[in-house]
């Protein structure tokens, strides 16, 4: 076979990546001509940064990259002038230009990324009837990823010709292909029922296939699948598999993914599909906390005031809350209030403990207001009690709509109400708070054998 851009790309649209990928790499090598190489290191970026071939290889990816951006391939600079702000209207005007020429010449990628241009409106106006045009000739082609993005363009209610079910038959051709990110999509229009029937068996299998092959992503959704939501096999059969949860967890967090990095951390912390092991915890949420999230940071700090790690380095625990708050998270705030409230690494300061609940409350934290709910509740402060489990449920915490539920229950401060109770305990329940699905199972009568 001769190693040709031509031959190359029909590898690339039929799906044999990594003989494209050969060719590619083999192109950038021997060929004398600085345009040609310029493409094929553009392409060979595409397929590394798209993971066509296994994992996101990002050196791999940045070195084809460079190399083309050096050889002046619009390919290349589409990722640079596309994200770049202070790029301007004449440079990209002669970006588009260099674009254009290579999408009439056959280009499939070219013409994916022009549709990608008016589709996210960048340094032009949005126009998703050109996008779409633009998008659909390169996916008639075998374009795997401008399949993918006409698909996620279908579920657009803007576009005029927006339909769930071309958008799932785009998802099912990308996917064909073996492109991973497709697979993904697919099988969350399964797991949705989105443009075709709902099929969480089949979503399952199509999530495995793709973490299995190094998706990220898929690895994150899996690991709340299997250990948090459940779902029903072939035979109609609930699963739910907290150990798997664990490994693909793991699986992901080894890649680098960060969503999965926090919850290993969330399962060695809890013992969730493996035993608990905080000092696992902690170098997980540590990694996660270098990498600026300030979630791990409010993790740490509880792991710390609730003494994980010995009394004597309760104190720690303030600071890293102290630090998660000045990097914005709502969380923190809320666990530095409990430790005030409760003399945690501090000086027991009630006030100031439902002061930091106050703020978290009007952050619309429904943990915060739940919390302040409880606590008003034991100093029968009903009314306040009353007003701040209103807060939580509406900020969606089931806890806390759970003791709003029990103030119709019981009649406390409101007249006695089951039909609300009711309502509200279901969402409740759908909001994960397990007591709000036995008090609905077993009757308001029985609330003493919940509680």
């Amino acid at each position: 076979m001769t190693d040709t851009l031509e031959e190359a790309h029909k590898l690339f649209c039929s799906g044999k990546f990594v003989e494209s990928l050969a060719m590619y790499n083999r192109i950038r090598k021997d060929s004398a001509d600085p345009k040609e190489k310029g493409i094929a290191a553009s392409m060979a970026m595409t397929i590394y940064k798209e993971g066509l071939t296994g994992p996101v290889n990002e050196k791999l990816m940045g070195d084809a990259g460079m190399e083309g951006m050096n050889l002046g391939c619009p390919l290349s600079r589409f990722y640079f002038y596309t994200s770049d702000k202070e790029v301007s209207d004449e440079e990209f005007t002669v970006f588009l230009a260099d674009l254009r020429s290579l999408a009439k010449e056959g280009n499939s990628q070219a013409l994916t990324q022009i549709g990608l241009i008016y589709a996210y409106g960048i340094h032009l106006k949005e126009d998703l009837e050109k996008a779409g045009n633009w998008l659909e000739k390169a996916a008639k082609m075998g374009n795997p990823i401008a399949m993918l993005q006409l698909a996620f363009l279908y579920l657009e209610p803007n576009f005029s010709k927006s339909d769930d079910h071309e958008a799932y038959l785009w998802t099912l051709k990308s996917a064909a292909t073996g492109y991973r990110d497709a697979e993904y999509q697919l099988a969350y229009f399964f797991w949705r029922g989105i443009g075709t029937d709902e099929n969480q068996d089949k979503a399952v299998f199509l999530f495995t296939k793709a973490a299995d092959a190094g998706h990220m992503e898929a690895c994150a959704t899996l690991f709340h699948i299997y250990a948090e939501l459940g779902y029903e096999d072939e035979n109609g059969k609930e699963v739910l598999d907290p150990e798997k949860g664990f490994l693909y967890a793991k699986k992901g967090a080894d890649l680098g993914d960060h969503e999965c990095i926090m919850a290993l951390a969330y399962c060695y912390y809890q013992g969730i599909g493996t035993e608990k092991d905080s000092e696992k915890a902690r170098e997980w949420y540590e990694k996660a906390w270098n990498q600026g999230d300030a979630m791990a940071g409010c993790a740490l700090g509880t792991m710390y005031v609730e003494g994980c790690f010995g009394d004597d380095h309760q104190k720690d625990g303030i600071s890293y809350l102290n630090q998660a708050i000045r990097e914005g998270s709502v969380d923190a705030i809320r666990e530095l209030g409990l430790c005030y409230v409760y003399g945690m690494g501090v000086e027991t300061d009630k006030d100031r403990g439902i002061s930091l609940l106050q703020e978290g409350t009007s952050e619309k934290d429904g943990g915060a207001a739940r919390e302040l709910g409880k606590i008003y509740l034991k100093d029968r402060k009903f009314e306040e009690s009353l007003e701040a489990f209103r807060k939580a449920d509406e900020f969606g915490d089931g806890e806390g709509g759970f003791y709003l539920a029990l103030f119709y229950i019981k009649g406390v401060i409101v007249p006695k109400n089951f039909k609300k109770a009711e309502e509200i305990l279901y969402k409740s329940a759908n909001n994960g708070y397990k007591w709000a699905k036995d008090l609905l199972d077993k009757g308001f009568s029985r609330i003493d054998e919940v509680m």
